[in-house]
């Protein structure tokens, strides 16, 4: 599995199904771009020409016969209720506003239907926006990606990255840098972003001078499947339309074109080198998705056992403990069984006690475990409250190279708890901390909730 990217960039998609409206190509990008749970179609009815609202009941049956063979087909959710309405746009927006998309796919057609450009659905919706136009090619295999910098290009960034994920597109971005002396000043929203693609050696990066970079893009983009273009500069006012660039673009060109928009509020600073910066989220999920592994990958414990004998490295676990007696017993032996008698993965374990009161330390000692009370221990760094200090002070009553923690009074123990963590340790040894992370349940007014228990686990 590519290990690159998050499976999805994005939560949830709207793709909006007007009846009797062509809605292949933006269904196309959706699925190119997320997996099937994440998107959304929602069927309206556009009633206008028809006079009353009930000239909308055949429609809306038939709507929803295609939305549910949809479904069946491909997995796509939909929403059960079909908008019959006289104003769609309108009624697209309330969607939006209820279902809270973080993208929206429409076609350059649907804005026909609304009765409004595409500079004004642009200017109008209230998330980020998608919207296709020109022929998609069937298979998406080039996509070009001009960035000037900024949210837009942020946007079209991640939808590139989205299409190398889950199209295996080769993503190549073009950044245009003007010759007029201004050209630093102009190029100010491209740095935040500049420093998003150096870390991303998986992305052709192309760089072009020119103060017509219009006619440049155009050029570039013959050898593209598909194009994604932020809107290079945007107003409320419909004469600017687009921008001078985007504007010449979507007249010129008749083959794959996606043009981007992110929502923000009206006093945003687009212009911002800080705004530019944003997408430094990018690299936060692309290293999210890197370094995160499920426990189940290394359940192989001979394989980890392999890992560990060739890197000639010694294992301990540090067990810190407080009034456990209930549980640690079980925790010792399960741990020592699989992990040191079945399989030799660890090499001690040791019980940091913070001066229990209970059996805790007389259980720990009867199954062999050596036992250490941390306020005893370095006695002359003083004696402090919390875990903190018993899991600094186990640093020292331990002799491995590798130090494994989890807690004493997990209920539920299993192996899996110490190889989900030690896997990635050997496996990957440029990584010098790992922390585990799970759901876990939590009591309130009597009732169990499935998660919220966690604090900092989950």
């Amino acid at each position: 599995m590519n290990r690159s990217f998050p499976r999805n960039m994005f939560r949830k998609i709207l793709v909006p199904v007007v009846h009797g409206c062509d809605f292949k190509d933006s269904l196309q990008v959706a699925s190119s771009i997320a997996s099937c749970e994440s998107i959304l179609l929602a069927g309206i009815v556009d009633v206008t020409d028809e006079g009353s609202l009930s000239a909308g009941a055949l429609p809306a049956q038939d709507l929803r016969k295609s939305l549910r063979q949809i479904k069946s087909k491909q997995e796509i959710n939909s929403l059960e209720v079909i908008r019959v309405t006289d104003k769609p746009w309108k009624e697209l927006l309330k969607v939006v506003r209820e279902e809270k998309p973080d993208l929206m796919v429409l076609e350059s057609l649907h804005c026909d239907i609304f009765g409004l450009s595409i500079h004004e659905v642009m200017e109008k919706a209230t998330c980020n926006i998608v919207v296709v136009c020109g022929t998609l090619p069937r298979k998406i295999e080039q996509v070009l990606v001009p960035l000037r910098g900024g949210p837009n290009a942020e946007l079209a960034l991640r939808l590139g990255l989205s299409l190398l994920r889950h199209g295996r597109a080769s993503i190549n971005t073009l950044h245009i840098v003007p010759k007029t002396s201004k050209a630093s000043s102009r190029d100010i929203a491209f740095r935040g972003l500049q420093r998003v693609l150096n870390n991303m050696p998986e992305i052709n990066r192309q760089y072009l001078q020119t103060d017509n970079p219009a006619s440049a893009i155009l050029l570039a983009s013959k050898e593209y499947d598909l194009m994604i273009l932020g809107a290079t500069g945007f107003s409320a006012d419909p004469a600017v339309g687009l921008g001078e660039v985007a504007e010449t673009i979507l007249r010129e060109k008749s083959r794959g074109l996606l043009i981007v928009k992110v929502y923000r509020p009206p006093s945003t600073n687009m212009e911002s080198e800080f705004v530019g910066q944003t997408a430094i989220s990018v690299l936060v999920d692309k290293w999210f998705a890197e370094n995160t592994y499920h426990a189940n990958e290394f359940s192989d414990l001979k394989e980890l056992l392999a890992l560990k004998q060739k890197q000639k490295v010694t294992i301990s676990l540090a067990l810190p403990a407080l009034n456990e007696e209930k549980t640690v017993g079980k925790v010792i032996t399960t741990v020592k069984r699989e992990l040191m008698e079945r399989v030799p993965l660890l090499d001690e374990i040791v019980l940091i006690d913070s001066n229990s009161k209970d059996k805790t330390r007389e259980i720990a000692e009867k199954h062999g475990i050596p036992v250490h009370v941390h306020q005893d221990t370095l006695p002359q760094y003083g004696a402090r409250m919390g875990k903190g200090e018993a899991l600094w002070k186990s640093l020292y009553v331990t002799s491995g190279d590798i130090i494994l923690w989890i807690d004493t009074d997990i209920v539920n123990i299993h192996p899996r708890f110490l190889y989900g963590l030690l896997g990635p340790l050997l496996l990957r040894p440029d990584i010098v901390f790992i922390k585990g992370y799970y759901r876990r349940p939590i009591k309130l007014n009597g009732k169990t909730e499935s998660s919220g228990g966690g604090r900092v686990t989950e």
